[in-house]
C-alpha cells in the first residue's frame, strides 16, 4: 500500500522510543543520515535495522496500526469513498504499482462464503518477507475497520511463518485471532466484502480520488523497455 515513505519511518522512530531506542541510535544502526530523502529501496534495511534493536519483535503490526489512512493520500480516500468493500480491494489491486512491484496480493472467495486476502512479498530474505507482511497484513485490518466503521467478529489473521510463542502479543495488538506456520499469509474475513457497503461511500468523490491515483500510476508505471526487460511477479 502506498505511504508516505518519511511518515512511515518517523512513526517507526515513536515505536522504538517506546523502547527505549534513540532515533540517533536506529538511524546509525541503518545508515540512515535524512529520513525525508529515504528511497523505497532503503525500507528493508531500515526493516531489518529495527528488528535488530527492538526487544519486541512485533513491532511490524504495531507500525501497521498506527498508519493513519491520510498517510496514504488520494489513495486513502478513494478507499474510504467506495461503494463496498470489495470495490475498495480492487482499487488497491489496481494501484499496487504505487506500492512497489514487490508487493502482491489476491482477493479468494472462500468455501464459507467469506474472503481471503492473501499476501505475497518478493523482495529479500525469509526475515525482510516477514517484517513487511506483518505490516501490510496489520494495515490492511486497520483500514479495513476505519473504512467500514465496525468492528467485525469472526476476523483471522494468518502468517506462514514461524511465531506461536508470540500469538498472544499479536492478538493483543491486532484485536483478532492471529494463527502461525500457516500455509499462506493472508486475512480471513467471514462476509462476502461485495456485500459489505462502506458508510463513507460517495461516487463522485471517488471518481476524483480515483482520477488522482490513474495519475500517480501513470508516473510511476515502467516504460515499456523496462517492461520488456522485467516481468512483474504475477498476482
Amino acid at each position: 500500500i502506498a505511504v508516505n515513505r518519511s511518515l512511515l519511518i518517523k512513526q517507526l522512530i515513536i515505536i522504538l522510543g517506546e523502547f527505549g531506542i534513540t532515533e540517533e541510535n536506529f538511524l546509525n544502526q541503518c545508515n540512515i543520515k535524512d529520513i525525508d530523502k529515504c528511497e523505497e529501496s532503503d525500507l528493508p534495511k531500515i526493516f531489518e535495522s529495527a528488528y535488530i534493536l527492538s526487544d519486541d519483535k512485533s513491532f511490524m503490526v504495531t507500525l501497521g496500526q498506527r498508519i493513519d489512512l491520510s498517510y496514504l493520500g488520494s489513495l486513502g480516500f478513494a478507499l474510504m469513498s467506495c461503494s463496498n468493500l470489495g470495490e475498495s480491494l480492487k482499487l488497491l489491486q489496481r494501484y499496487k504499482l504505487l506500492s512497489g512491484q514487490w508487493l502482491n496480493f489476491q482477493v479468494i472467495n472462500s468455501k464459507d462464503l467469506g474472503t481471503l486476502i492473501r499476501i505475497r512479498v518478493d523482495i529479500g530474505n525469509d526475515l525482510i518477507k516477514k517484517l513487511i507482511t506483518e505490516l501490510v497484513i496489520s494495515q490492511m485490518l486497520y483500514i479495513g475497520r476505519v473504512i467500514s466503521d465496525v468492528n467485525m467478529p469472526g476476523i483471522e489473521v494468518r502468517f506462514s511463518h514461524p511465531g506461536i510463542k508470540n500469538t498472544k502479543r499479536y492478538e493483543s495488538i491486532l484485536r483478532t485471532k492471529v494463527l502461525f506456520n500457516c500455509l499462506h499469509s493472508e486475512l480471513y474475513l467471514p462476509i462476502n466484502v461485495n456485500n459489505f457497503e462502506l458508510k463513507g461511500r460517495d461516487p463522485a468523490v471517488n471518481i476524483i480520488f480515483q482520477e488522482q491515483c490513474e495519475d500517480c500510476l501513470l508516473y510511476t508505471s515502467p516504460s515499456p523497455r523496462d517492461q520488456r526487460g522485467s516481468r512483474m511477479p504475477s498476482s
